[in-house]
């Protein structure tokens, strides 16, 4: 077995595919159906990500009670359009690289089977754990889940929202913010993440 040096954990969205354009009109889709709170920009939109995907939908308008249909609903939507969502120049090869070194992982508010179908569409099949939706709400209690698969190593959340950083500091993880996704960056280091890249060629230098 390879030695283990960092534990390298990706966001999807934003992160990994530019799915930004994707999510709005899904979203625009379901607020009808479901009685949401109407969206008009991107970039209102990303401002959903100021705090858990989650948990913002009910400040969205979404009842509880309704959340299951909802991402039943999206997880359908989802599918039909993945196959044409570019993943950002670069990242693949980026991620090959450092899965050289490193125990690669997801964590997602995602669909993690659809994650599986996307990546292995891309021949991408560098992580060894996707934790999306089916597997909790809470990006913290599958960051910690992560820290107690790979005890002893140092982790890193590599994100693009404001929202990660938050939860990555609530479970004790660095963050590495991205700025080409769907926060810019002048909003992320509001948050003080650990590190700030604006390339995928600095990520790499990072690690």
């Amino acid at each position: 077995m390879k030695p283990v040096k960092k534990v390298l954990i990706f966001d999807f969205d934003g992160v990994i595919a530019d799915t930004l354009s994707i999510h709005v009109q899904i979203y625009d889709q379901l607020s009808k159906k479901f009685g949401l709170k109407l969206i008009k920009t991107p970039e209102e939109y990303a401002d959903i990500f100021d705090t858990n995907f989650y948990y913002a939908l009910g400040d969205l308008g979404l009842p509880k009670e309704h959340i299951d249909d909802f991402l039943a609903s999206w997880k359908k939507l989802f599918h039909q359009e993945f196959k044409n969502i570019p993943l950002y120049h670069g990242i693949k090869n980026a991620v090959q690289v450092l899965a050289k070194d490193n125990e690669m992982c997801i964590v997602s508010a995602n669909s993690s089977k659809l994650l599986r179908l996307f990546l292995n569409s891309r021949d991408i099949s560098d992580f060894s754990t996707i934790l999306g939706g089916e597997e909790g709400k809470s990006k913290v209690s599958k960051l910690r889940s992560l820290k107690e698969k790979y005890p002893n190593h140092d982790y890193y959340y590599i994100t693009d929202t404001v929202g990660d950083i938050i939860e990555a500091n609530e479970a004790k993880v660095k963050s590495v913010a991205v700025t080409w996704g769907f926060h810019n960056r002048e909003k992320l280091v509001k948050e003080n993440p650990d590190y700030a890249v604006d390339s995928v060629e600095e990520l790499l230098s990072l690690f």
